[in-house]
C-alpha cells in the first residue's frame, strides 16, 4: 500500500549523525507521511500527564494552531493514550468506527479517518510516546505489513533518542545517587495535625535534591525515565527507616512511592515488623497505574504485612479518583487544588464534603492537604475535616529540628 520512502536527506541514514536527531525525526515523519499519504504524522512525548508534540509535520485543521511542536495537553484525552494504554488497537483503518475514539473523534471537524499509532518505548520499560500518523479519509487499504514498517521505524526512534541522551543522563543518574549516598539530599518533616485540637499524629518525609540537578519533580520524572527510581527510592525508604526510630511511638511517617516501586521493592526488607504499623505508603500521581488488578494485589500484600497505604494528590491529577474507587486506600490526601480559596468556593466545599462523605462511609482517614491561611481552616473545619497539613499548622521543618 505504501510508496517507497524518499530517501535519505542528502545521503545520510535516517540513524546516522549527521543533521542530529530533530533533523532524523522530521525526516522520518515527512517520509512516512508521504509513503502513507496522510495529512499529518507526529512524534509525541508523555510529561507528567500531559501529551507533548515533540515533533510534527503536515497539518490538520481540527488542531489548528495546536498541532506544532511544544504544544500540550492532557494525556488522558489524546488518541494516544487510548492506544498506549490497549484502549485501542494500534492500526484503526477508520477511526470514526472504533469505540475507544468515539467521544474524542466527535470533537474534530472532519473527523480522523485513518489512526496508525506506535508506542515508543525505550529499553528500561518506559514509554517515552507515541509514533503517530493519521489522516481524515478511511483506509481499509492499510495492512499488518505497513504497521509492521512503522513498529519498526518506532523502535528505531527508541534507539536514537536513548543514543542521544546516553552520556548526559548516565552523568546525571550518577549524581542523583551521589547525592543521596553523600548527605546532599535534604530531608524534612512536615506535620499532619488533627481538628480542632491541632495534635500532631505524624509527618510526612519530604525531600529536596541540589537545585543544580532541577526541580524535585523533575528529578523524579527523570528517574522513572531513566529506569533509576526503585534505587532512589530504596535510599529514600532506608533514610525513612531511621527518622522513624526518631519519633514519638505514636507518630506515623507518610512517604511517597512510585507504582513501579510499590510493585517491585522489597519494603518488608527496609522497615522490621514492629514498625510497619506506623509507615504509610503514598503512592504518587506521576505514575501511570497499568494493571490495577496487579498492582492491588500488590497493595494488599504491603497491608497483610501491616503497611498502611495513602493516595497522594487527590483531586489534582488525571487518575485520582480511579485510584480511589479501585485501590480502597486506607488514607486520602485531597490535594491543595481543591483547598485553595475553598472559604469562598461552594464548589469546592461541596467537593470535600462529598469526599468526607465517602471516606466516612467507608472507614477512610481524609486529609486535607496545602492549607496556607485561616479562612480555608476554619472552612475544611465547618465542613467537619478532621486533619489537615499545611504551611498554616506546619511548615516542613528540618530533621534535626524534628526528631527525639
Amino acid at each position: 500500500m505504501t510508496r517507497p520512502l524518499d530517501p535519505p536527506i542528502g545521503g545520510a541514514s535516517p540513524r546516522s549523525p549527521a543533521g542530529g536527531l530533530l533533523e532524523r525525526k522530521q525526516h522520518i515523519l515527512r517520509s512516512l507521511r508521504h509513503a502513507f499519504g496522510c495529512e499529518a504524522a507526529f512524534i509525541s512525548r508523555f510529561d507528567g500527564g500531559q501529551r507533548v508534540f515533540d515533533t510534527v509535520d503536515g497539518h490538520y485543521s481540527a488542531f489548528g494552531k495546536g498541532f506544532a511542536a511544544g504544544a500540550c495537553g492532557p494525556l488522558d484525552e489524546s488518541f494516544c493514550y487510548r492506544v498506549a494504554q490497549g484502549y485501542a488497537p494500534r492500526l484503526v483503518r477508520d477511526a470514526r468506527l472504533e469505540p475507544a475514539f468515539a467521544k474524542l473523534n466527535s470533537k474534530f471537524e472532519p473527523p480522523i479517518g485513518l489512526h496508525l499509532s506506535v508506542p515508543i518505548r525505550l529499553t528500561s520499560g518506559v514509554t517515552y510516546g507515541m509514533l503517530c500518523l493519521f489522516g481524515t479519509a478511511p483506509r481499509g487499504d492499510v495492512t499488518g505489513r505497513d504497521l509492521a514498517l512503522v513498529t519498526l521505524t518506532a523502535d528505531l526512534l527508541a534507539q536514537d533518542i536513548e543514543d542521544s541522551f546516553d552520556a548526559h543522563f548516565s552523568d546525571l543518574a550518577l549524581r542523583l545517587t551521589d547525592a543521596l549516598d553523600n548527605g546532599a539530599v535534604r530531608f524534612l518533616l512536615q506535620p499532619v495535625v488533627t481538628l480542632p485540637e491541632r495534635h500532631t499524629v505524624g509527618y510526612e518525609l519530604l525531600s529536596r535534591f541540589p537545585a543544580t540537578l532541577g526541580s524535585t519533580e523533575d528529578i523524579f520524572r527523570l528517574s522513572r525515565f531513566l529506569g533509576v527510581i526503585a534505587p532512589m527510592e530504596a535510599r529514600i525508604a532506608a533514610k525513612a527507616r531511621e527518622v522513624l526510630a526518631r519519633l514519638p511511638r505514636e507518630a506515623k511517617l507518610s512517604i511517597n512511592f512510585s507504582v513501579s516501586t510499590i510493585e517491585t521493592l522489597d519494603l518488608s526488607g527496609i522497615f522490621p515488623s514492629h514498625e510497619r504499623g506506623r509507615v504509610i505508603i503514598e503512592i504518587t500521581e506521576h505514575e501511570r497505574v497499568s494493571n490495577y488488578d496487579s498492582f492491588s494485589t500488590a497493595l494488599n500484600r504491603l497491608r497483610g504485612m501491616g503497611f498502611r497505604v495513602a493516595i497522594d494528590d487527590v483531586g489534582a491529577g488525571y487518575s485520582t479518583f480511579r485510584h480511589v474507587v479501585q485501590l480502597r486506600p486506607d488514607i486520602i490526601k485531597m490535594d491543595r487544588s481543591l483547598i485553595a480559596g475553598i472559604d469562598q468556593s461552594r464548589e469546592r466545599g461541596s467537593l470535600a464534603s462529598a469526599l468526607l462523605d465517602y471516606s466516612r462511609e467507608n472507614g477512610v482517614t481524609l486529609v486535607a492537604e496545602g492549607i496556607e491561611t485561616g479562612d480555608e481552616l476554619a472552612a475544611l473545619e465547618a465542613i467537619g475535616v478532621k486533619r489537615v497539613q499545611g504551611y498554616l499548622t506546619g511548615a516542613p521543618r528540618p530533621l534535626d529540628e524534628v526528631l527525639l
